[in-house]
């Protein structure tokens, strides 16, 4: 199974806009537990790599991988994780990032 971080989003503020257009809470429908809690996702820059960050820690799945797709078309995976851990997964050297995810099962 897959789970989504960002939706076509390459910076921080996208990421926050995403948040804020969710549904308010009087018209959401009840929210089932998530496989796996993230935290602090972000785009970040070191050199000339970009990277995508995530603390994760599973609820209900077994395990999680964090997943990047780059400007490549190539996509770049860390894990599988069983436990709480705080994950950045590059793109090569002159690529961006375009999507990024976790997986579970």
């Amino acid at each position: 199974m897959t789970y989504r971080l960002l939706a076509g989003a390459v910076a921080g503020a996208a990421l926050t806009a995403t948040v804020l257009l969710a549904a308010p809470a009087a018209q959401a429908a009840p929210a089932a537990t998530p496989p796996v809690n993230c935290g602090n996702v972000y785009i970040g820059t070191a050199g000339n790599q970009q990277f995508l960050h995530a603390a994760c820690s599973p609820v209900t799945a077994h395990s999680w991988s964090l997943v990047v797709q780059c400007s490549n078309n190539l996509t770049y995976s860390a894990g599988p994780y069983t436990t709480f851990e705080d994950v950045s997964v590059y793109c090569p050297a002159g690529t961006t990032v375009t999507n990024g995810w976790y997986t579970y099962s």
